[in-house]
């Protein structure tokens, strides 16, 4: 099995798809995956390779490691199957006619066709080929599907970490502009407080307003985000959780901001934020 690369940020979304020829049969395995907060298998497996759930969801985990995934196998023999009868319930039923026959006087041809058409009689008899190998190309099978879709995980998780990068950029460009709009207006109240006291000359001088302490876990926030985007791997859950603070910081500067300019550009980041959440959401 193929490791998967810890550096890598993955969407949580793909498909992939094999298929193996063996001698006298073929086997095809789709499998896909979507958005979920665990991991969830899910198998389709024909009732003669139903032995093998367990073992595929192990395969499965070792690949994946959120998300809902659906994977369907497809066992064809090239031959078809031969049919054959059972002969004990086939004599059963031959038994029961007569016997009905014989107890209510009811006399009429025999039925072969309806005997041959009840269950059981006629059985299914897949071409003796070994189980072992029928199994190894299952699972080679599903090997090179998962192995698939984990490259499409990881080509769209390519484009959802530019995204956010871009989104991250943006923010750290309004934050600045808040930043330069917050400074003027404190040195503004600052310098308005040292008038007032000069004149007032109060026991305590009151203490200037400022929001320096939300731009700057703000700014943290933003490094966490581009570190967590480069560290790569399993990352979904944490990138979430650090856009819910950026967006409760970003709630506390809009209400404490001095610059009646301030709230525009925050509502921007806001909705910056949201689009990361969003992206997150998808993301393993």
């Amino acid at each position: 099995m193929k490791s998967l690369d810890k550096g890598v940020i993955r969407s949580m979304t793909g498909y992939g798809r094999a298929s193996i020829r063996g001698e006298g049969f073929s086997c095809t395995v789709e499998v896909k995956s979507v958005n979920h907060r665990y991991l969830e298998v899910n198998t389709r497996l024909p009732d003669e390779f139903l032995r093998l759930d367990i073992e595929i969801k192990r395969i499965v985990k070792g690949f994946v490691k959120r998300g809902v995934v659906y994977l369907s196998l497809n066992f064809v023999y090239e031959e078809g199957p031969d049919l054959e009868i059972d002969d004990a319930l086939f004599r059963k039923l031959l038994k029961l006619e007569k016997e009905v026959e014989k107890r209510h006087g009811i006399s009429q041809p025999l039925n072969i066709h309806y005997i041959l058409s009840y269950p059981g009689v006629v059985k299914q008899i897949q071409p003796r080929i070994p189980h072992a190998k029928k199994r190894q190309a299952i699972l080679h099978a599903c090997n090179a599907a998962l192995q698939a879709l984990v490259k499409s995980r990881e080509k769209e998780g390519q484009s959802l970490k530019k995204d956010i990068q871009e989104r991250l950029k943006r923010i750290e460009r309004n934050l600045e502009l808040i930043e330069t709009l917050e400074k003027i207006k404190e040195k503004q109240l600052l310098k308005a407080i040292e008038e007032e006291v000069k004149v007032l000359k109060p026991e305590e001088p009151p203490t200037p307003p400022s929001t320096s302490e939300e731009i700057v876990r703000l700014k943290s926030h933003l490094k966490a985000g581009h570190n967590l985007l480069e560290k790569g791997g399993v990352i979904g859950r944490e990138l979430d959780f650090l856009a819910q603070e950026m967006h409760r910081e970003v709630n506390t500067l809009s209400s404490k901001a001095l610059s009646p300019r301030t709230p525009r550009y925050a509502v921007k980041i806001k909705a910056e934020i949201e689009k990361i959440r969003e992206q997150a959401l998808n993301i393993e």
